[in-house]
């Protein structure tokens, strides 16, 4: 049983090199602020009131699931929440905050 622990604590508890898992955060990051990025062009034509995907069709496609969308009705507040959510992006992938930004 001793070999059995000492063997499970190393797994877990040695210390190692964070470099490989600071470079998959860096990679996830990059990654998702292309693919919110990508939505810039045509933030409102895709989520806006009269857009491809109005709130009535958000709501009714989400209808047992949270969707933050159906609380932002114009085109301002839809663009303040998508710099709001770049912004926690590039915070992410630079490393601060990472565990509110996660």
């Amino acid at each position: 049983m001793r070999d059995i622990g000492d063997s499970w604590n190393r797994f877990w508890y040695t210390g190692t090199d964070p470099f490989g898992l600071c470079l998959i955060r860096i990679l996830t990051g990059l990654m998702a602020l292309y693919c919110v990025g990508t939505f810039s062009g045509e933030l409102v034509a895709w989520f806006g009131a009269n857009g491809r995907l109005p709130v009535s069709v958000v709501e009714e496609l989400t209808s047992f699931r949270f969707s933050y969308l159906s609380w932002f009705h114009s085109d301002v507040e839809l663009w303040a929440l998508h710099v709001a959510g770049m912004i926690v992006l590039v915070l992410f992938t630079v490393g601060l905050f990472t565990r509110i930004t996660s």
